[in-house]
């Protein structure tokens, strides 16, 4: 989900933003993919970061699940959808910047090994 989230979201940004023509290609355009590209993987695998850490750490709060599914029914019954989320901002702060940077630096990359951009 991390990596769909990542590489479709700056393909799909990078490719509306030139066709509606609000960026051209260069490093302003690939920043700014990189950093849309952050934010959907973040959000994309946000909801089973935080199912797999509730369930991973129940033992350790003497809660006991019957399987991943219960633990997301349960968080899905208390919290509601936003539940799922919960936890977004640190996982953006841990990898938002290592994407954020990414495409830009590939792009980078493959012009100065004489390749067009992607």
């Amino acid at each position: 989900l991390l990596s769909m989230g990542h590489l479709a979201g700056y393909d799909f940004t990078k490719t509306w933003l030139k066709k509606k023509r609000l960026a051209r290609e260069g490093p302003v355009l690939h920043v700014g993919a990189s950093i849309a590209a952050a934010f959907y993987a973040v959000t994309l695998s946000c909801p089973a970061d935080r199912v797999m850490t509730e369930f991973q750490s129940a033992p350790n709060r003497g809660v006991q699940y019957a399987g991943v599914l219960d633990c997301a029914g349960t968080i899905a019954r208390a919290e509601g959808p936003m539940g799922f989320l919960r936890g977004w901002w640190p996982l953006f702060l841990r990898i938002g910047p290592t994407f954020a940077s990414f495409g830009a630096v590939y792009e980078v990359a493959r012009k100065l090994m004489g390749m067009d951009y992607f």
